[in-house]
């Protein structure tokens, strides 16, 4: 199971290196340019959490919030489940 998953994670790196574009929008910058000196500050701003709880609670159509709150909820236990 570990060896599938390895070639996996290995595959769908290759293809985000190869196939996807870097920037996906104009006004996208990169941490330089944005001026950011400490990227782990920046990840925890609290702007970045309130933007963060705003688009979890947001309403939106044919129970999209529901389903996110599923995959982030998944995605947790998927994460922390792994030591035990």
């Amino acid at each position: 199971m570990f060896a599938i998953n390895s070639c996996l994670m290995v595959v769908s790196t290759v293809y985000c290196f190869v196939f996807l574009e870097w920037q996906t929008r104009p006004e996208q910058k990169s941490l330089k340019e944005a001026g950011v000196r400490n990227p782990l500050g920046d990840f925890f701003d609290l702007n970045n959490i309130k933007q963060t709880i705003g688009t979890l609670t947001k309403k939106r159509p044919n129970n999209r919030r529901l389903f996110l709150w599923f995959l982030l909820i998944s995605m947790a236990f998927y994460t922390f489940q792994r030591g035990w």
